[in-house]
């Protein structure tokens, strides 16, 4: 995904920035899709293809579409992720307040990202952007759910 990010916005090619929109969504999706890969017994070595194909198709896919669409199958996917993370939790999600703040920083981000995308306030020439903070942001979050996720394994 880092890879993907510093192609897309060094470059602002079309090509580059699906790759970064295709990245993120395999991020919000990775581990509802392993969860389904997991429950249908595949081999570590055809999940890994699996989640290449996937990688692949959602290039191509996200290439044919316009901006706000790409957005909007990210937003369904990311409901589909937290959807699964609230049926594998069960009433125990509403004691995770670890998760609930990472899921409170992004839905924050992300509304900072789409008054980006709409170039509402946005001055191009200001050192403070919109789309800066929603990468600030979505990095608390990220660092929340991986606290929230792997802290069974301290």
């Amino acid at each position: 995904m880092g890879f993907s990010s510093l192609l897309g916005h060094g470059t602002f090619t079309k090509v580059a920035l699906t790759m970064d929109f295709a990245a993120i969504v395999l991020v919000l999706s990775f581990f509802a899709l392993l969860n389904l890969f997991l429950l249908l017994k595949q081999s570590p070595r055809r999940i890994c293809f699996y989640f290449v194909i996937y990688l692949v198709a959602l290039f191509l896919a996200m290439y044919s579409m316009d901006k706000w669409t790409r957005i909007g199958l990210c937003l369904l996917i990311f409901f589909f992720s937290i959807g699964d993370v609230i049926r594998e939790m069960g009433l125990s999600f509403l004691k995770a307040r670890t998760l609930q703040f990472s899921l409170f920083i992004l839905t924050c981000s992300f509304g900072l990202f789409l008054m980006d995308e709409a170039h509402y306030r946005c001055d191009p020439y200001s050192l403070f952007q919109w789309h800066s903070i929603w990468h600030m942001g979505t990095a608390l979050s990220i660092y929340y759910y991986g606290k929230w996720r792997f802290e069974v394994i301290r």
